[in-house]
């Protein structure tokens, strides 16, 4: 999402002299006679203001900045910049017996655009650091996903059994249950077949399952249950319905999220989830500051779409915070603009696919030492 901002310094304006010292003009008494004791207090008081109010008058006068103004060029002029806003991306724990069973991540595309791509993750999936995401809180659960997928979350929200009930309201969903499942008593909630789902039977339908269960079979129980929700969103005001709604409005889709087995345990796959975060995130933020290659875009020459190239290089997996104007339109080529904090070689390649050269910047001038910039002259490739 871009956020304009203004760019030009405002004009140094003229200082005001406080108001003078000359004295009041003298005031005839009130008389007493026809007035009750209270107005006369009620003068006394007036007159004593006055001082008061020319002080604070003047202080008010000579701080105030009525009456000037600042300025930005237009988006075609030269010095015009805008700020980028990440895509919104929402991240949703769902919780039974105080444990977390699974996460979905949301994924809008922003900027006004309704729809997005929901992404299911397994609540045994295990993290480079070795807890799974069942073991940990549901802000532990959602901090450490965060982290492992490199993407900042706007949102997060946790639906604990009694949040169904906010979300989905007296709705009912019909679903065909691929499992049986038992509640925490041992006694059948749900045989296999069609099962009728509400909010008091939501939580244990997404979180139920026996030892030794496949965790991929609990996660494609859950994927039922989010397709159910999508076709018949619920109509609460509660904002994972509210978020349910905005999706369905446009296109949509469901996506498990990339892994692998690796020594019996279910884990990230890192190329694959990036691929579908690239894909489903088209202004993607890191978790933390370094986490993504930050991107300032520069068109130097007047001629070019930057938000159209600021869209191509999310796509990439690129933090892109802002675009710009050059200060001075020329005719010099694409460069990419490279801080010795960044790598290099990675830079490099990106140099290659856009048909640039990569520099270095003047130490002197540079004013953010991790953001990378590129200077988009006429003879960018984005095709590359």
């Amino acid at each position: 999402m871009i956020r304009p901002v203004a760019t030009l310094p405002p004009k140094e304006r003229e200082r005001l002299r406080p108001p003078g010292d000359a004295p009041l003009p003298a005031t005839t008494p009130p008389r007493r006679s026809g007035h009750p004791w209270w107005f006369v207090v009620l003068e006394v008081m007036l007159l004593l203001s006055v001082p008061l109010l020319g002080y604070f008058g003047g202080r008010a006068l000579l701080s105030t900045k009525a009456g000037t103004f600042t300025s930005q060029p237009e988006p075609g002029e030269p010095g015009w910049h805008a700020l980028v806003d990440p895509s919104p991306v929402v991240a949703i724990a769902e919780v039974l017996d105080d444990r977390v069973t699974g996460l979905v991540v949301v994924a809008e595309p922003g900027q006004g655009t309704a729809g997005g791509a929901l992404i299911m993750v397994p609540g045994a999936l295990q993290l480079a650091d070795g807890r799974r995401l069942s073991e940990l809180s549901p802000s532990d659960a959602l901090a450490g996903l965060s982290v492992e997928l490199r993407l900042g979350f706007t949102e997060t929200y946790v639906v604990s059994p009694t949040d169904w009930a906010a979300v989905i309201g007296d709705k009912a969903y019909e679903i065909d249950n691929p499992d049986p499942i038992a509640g925490a008593d041992g006694e059948l909630v749900f045989p296999v077949g069609r099962v009728t789902v509400d909010a008091t039977t939501a939580a244990v339908f997404l979180g139920a399952s026996e030892v030794g269960t496949n965790p991929l079979s609990l996660l494609y129980r859950r994927e039922l249950f989010w397709q159910a929700l999508l076709a018949d969103p619920p109509t609460t005001i509660d904002p994972v319905a509210v978020l349910i709604e905005q999706v369905t409005a446009g296109t949509e889709r469901i996506d498990d999220l990339p892994t692998e087995q690796l020594d019996n345990e279910r884990v990230i796959d890192p190329e694959g989830a990036e691929a579908l975060i690239n894909t489903v995130v088209p202004l993607p933020s890191g978790s933390q500051p370094g986490d993504r290659v930050a991107i300032r875009v520069v068109d130097r020459s007047g001629q070019h779409d930057t938000q159209a190239i600021a869209l191509a290089l999310g796509a990439l997996g690129l933090e892109v915070t802002e675009i710009a104007n050059a200060a001075i339109f020329d005719d010099g080529p694409t460069q990419l603009v490279v801080p010795s904090s960044v790598d290099i070689e990675a830079m490099r390649e990106l140099a290659a696919d856009l048909g640039a050269d990569t520099v270095s910047p003047d130490p002197v001038d540079e004013t953010e030492l991790s953001t990378v910039v590129l200077l988009v002259g006429n003879d960018i490739d984005l095709g590359g």
